[in-house]
């Protein structure tokens, strides 16, 4: 890694990449307008729900030390893209797996509407989900109906009110798969 690179790393986290002025002799090419600075990748905005944001600092900042048990359940922190503003959005929610895949249930307690993490992950179906220590990069896609009915057990175990959850709203609670590419 070139010390450019790592001084944009520094500065801008991971998810930076450093840019470089034209070349000697290219005079009669216009600069690009980032010319001679550094870009991030992605923007990470913090919820604005106070305790959501919160909870992930904690979770993040201790590899899940703090943060991993909610209301007597595992919980995991889920990064998506937003789907309008490009910036990363992180989300803790509960640990739903079966070892091979991880799944994340857009309940938001049973409200009529689906949780804006739900939008942003369909518009950009890469994800990262970390477990504590462990972060892995997935791609997230809506279980079809067959597959809800087989991996739905799964997530009551993990947290039992999410039949409550359905129950209470008219609309089918999507059911999202999270595995490797």
């Amino acid at each position: 890694m070139t010390t450019e690179k790592k001084v944009a790393a520094l500065l801008m986290g991971e998810n930076a990449i450093a840019q470089k002025p034209p070349a000697e002799g290219c005079r009669d090419l216009p600069a690009a307008p980032w010319a001679g600075s550094v870009r991030p990748m992605s923007e990470y905005e913090p919820s604005p729900w106070e305790p959501i944001a919160d909870h992930v600092e904690r979770y993040l900042s201790t590899n899940g030390e703090d943060g991993f048990l909610w209301e007597g359940a595992e919980t995991i922190v889920l990064t998506t893209t937003g789907a309008k503003s490009g910036k990363l959005r992180r989300t803790p929610l509960i640990r739903v797996t079966d070892g091979e895949r991880y799944f994340c249930v857009a309940s938001m307690g049973g409200a009529p509407n689906n949780p804006q993490w739900f939008h942003n992950m369909v518009a950009n179906p890469d994800v990262t989900v970390q477990d504590r220590a462990d972060v892995h990069d997935l791609v997230a896609r809506v279980a079809t109906p067959d597959e809800k009915a087989k991996y739905w057990s799964i997530a009551t175990a993990a947290w039992p009110a999410y039949d409550a959850y359905q129950a209470s709203t008219e609309r089918d609670i999507p059911l999202v798969i999270c595995e490797k590419a």
